[in-house]
């Protein structure tokens, strides 16, 4: 007797048997599988204020100027150079945050160029004690990092005689 809607190729597929999952609790359930998953967000790419400055453009020394550049050539955020900072009181600080966040960039760190690399022990002292003020001023900031550079003083400037 001829079965109904058959045809020859899918009566001789291959027959693969049921999974042991298929007959297993979910487990996952609630987990968000890899298809489901959002997608992932691009990496945020932040600009260090010592980039446009660099110890010899002034015109650029001026940190809300380097701010507003950030946000116009589509920066996430920007690392502050602490020798940058015009003022060190709140009321210039809330200025700095309230810039950045109207243009939606993080402060996301500040670099400070004190050495902790001297026998001295008194010069180490005032070094880790200028780290303490530049912690707390990044708390102020909202900022989350502080890069130290480990070698002393400001870069070198080269000779070219």
């Amino acid at each position: 007797m001829p079965v109904p809607n058959a045809s020859r190729r899918g009566f001789s597929a291959p027959r693969l048997p049921p999974r042991s999952a298929d007959f297993l609790p979910d487990f996952g359930a609630g987990f968000t599988r890899a298809a489901e998953a959002p997608p992932r967000v691009p990496n945020r790419i932040g600009l260090a204020s010592y980039s446009l400055w660099q110890f010899q453009h002034d015109d650029l020394r001026d940190l809300e100027k380097n701010i507003d550049l950030a946000a116009e050539w589509g920066f996430a955020g920007v690392e502050i150079l602490h020798h940058q900072l015009q003022r060190e009181d709140n009321g210039y600080f809330q200025k700095l945050k309230q810039r950045a966040a109207l243009h939606g960039l993080d402060l996301y760190g500040m670099a400070s160029h004190q050495t902790f690399l001297t026998p001295d022990e008194n010069k180490r002292r005032q070094q880790i004690e200028l780290t303490m003020l530049y912690l707390e001023q990044c708390y102020q900031l909202g900022i989350p990092t502080m890069r130290c550079r480990p070698a002393p003083g400001a870069p070198a400037k080269t000779s070219t005689t």
